[in-house]
């Protein structure tokens, strides 16, 4: 993971006029590349790269207008001064308010603001021409086409929570944990991660002949709570499998622990609660008394691992460390899962991606052959239950993949 700016794992692209503003903030402001490299959410290498082309960067700001087509010359000498006063405030919102989304809808309303501000407030200094143009005004969609094109303004999908975290909290977290973690070997450093699956959703896309109208039907959200458990050493424990079925029809008579290697549990949302967070801290234990080690499990601050690691050491604190018998639980800061929750950087997702493959791959056959009559219907439900629990009956991660995710990611949390 970079220690500055973007943590996404994406190139971020900045318009010539965000380029200024770096430039400004490094020369005026005086601020260090480190700084602004998390002001805007850039590498700090990203920074050193605008410093270096600044000139070229300021002439092709100059020269912007004059590249424009004779068409859009004629929009810019319209709407030039409402231009430059939206630019202005969406540039000052991404800097001071990076969490707001601003949608197409938001510009139009905006734009409109900015021209009823003009013609109350400067309506005795303006030419009728201008005044005429200002009226006639109405920021349509034609309008914003253009103004996207002439400002470099893009509409952009915002993924992952980068936004709501507070860097120094999470770097000070970091610093502690650290220090707790030192002369402790890999393979007595856990960590568990939360994640639902929705294991019957199938692809929204398929194949079709000519004659089908590509109507779909309603999609399941049915889903089950999956929490693998790895070590910094790359060792796993068996996977924690929440469903709401005490016992499912599906696997009835079915030891599914052996069956499947997975932890089954129950719960009437098929989510973790507070129970089921204690039984697996406990299960964790007994595999640390077991090799006469002492585990430091790394877990996220939700609600129900506080409350479990609350109930195993009432004396503990979030802030420091949980203590019971053979394992230390030690929390991340709130809302740095997207930061440093090493889990959470690949390997669930390619347990999900594995999930995928096992559906299409193999259960989808399996229901194909099993749609005739009500024999197959009833045959349809129990394969569609059974591969719930299947695809994670091993805690399918490549190992490969498992061997570059962990070492990278607690190497990155290690320091």
């Amino acid at each position: 993971m970079a220690k500055t700016g973007d943590h996404s794992g994406k190139r971020k692209r900045l318009s010539n006029s965000h380029k200024l503003s770096v430039i400004k903030a490094v020369e005026i402001d005086k601020q260090t590349h480190a700084q602004a490299a998390t002001k805007f959410g850039i590498s700090r290498t990203a920074v050193t790269t605008i410093l270096k082309e600044k000139e070229a960067i300021r002439a092709a700001v100059a020269s912007a207008p004059t590249m424009l087509t004779k068409k859009n010359s004629k929009m810019v000498t319209k709407c030039a001064l409402i231009d430059d006063m939206l630019h202005r405030w969406h540039v000052s919102i991404e800097i001071d308010a990076p969490t707001l989304n601003i949608t197409g809808q938001v510009l139009q309303a905006k734009a409109l603001d900015f021209r009823d501000r003009v013609l109350k407030d400067f309506s005795g200094n303006l030419d009728m021409a201008t005044k005429k143009q200002l009226e006639s005004f109405k920021a349509s969609n034609g309008w914003l086409e253009n103004y996207k094109v002439r400002t470099g303004t893009r509409s952009v999908r915002k993924c992952g929570e980068h936004s709501s975290i507070d860097q120094s909290a999470i770097n000070s977290r970091l610093a502690e944990i650290r220090t707790l973690l030192v002369d402790v070997p890999l393979d007595s450093i856990w960590n568990l991660d939360v994640a639902g699956l929705q294991h019957r959703t199938t692809s929204s896309r398929s194949f079709v002949t000519v004659n089908h109208d590509g109507r779909g039907v309603k999609r399941s959200k049915e889903r089950i709570t999956i929490t693998p458990i790895v070590s910094a050493a790359c060792e796993k424990m068996d996977i924690q499998l929440i469903g709401k079925s005490k016992s499912p029809r599906a696997l009835k008579n079915v030891d599914i622990h052996a069956t499947f290697g997975i932890d089954y549990m129950h719960q009437s949302k098929a989510w973790q609660d507070g129970s089921s967070s204690m039984k697996l801290l406990h299960r964790i234990n007994r595999h640390a008394k077991s090799r006469k080690k002492v585990y430091r499990i790394l877990l996220d601050n939700a609600s129900v691992h506080l409350f479990a690691a609350k109930m195993l050491d009432p004396d503990g604190s979030s802030e420091t460390c949980f203590k019971f018998e053979s394992i230390i639980i030690i929390f991340f800061p709130p809302n740095a899962t997207s930061e440093c929750q090493p889990l959470d950087q690949g390997i669930i997702r390619s347990i999900k991606a594995s999930y995928r493959k096992s559906v299409h791959a193999e259960g989808l056959v399996d229901r194909i052959r099993a749609v005739d009559g009500v024999t197959g219907r009833w045959r349809l439900q129990q394969v569609s239950a059974a591969r719930s629990y299947a695809p994670a009956k091993r805690h399918e991660v490549d190992p490969r993949c498992l061997l570059r995710s962990v070492t990278a990611d607690y190497r990155a949390l290690l320091g």
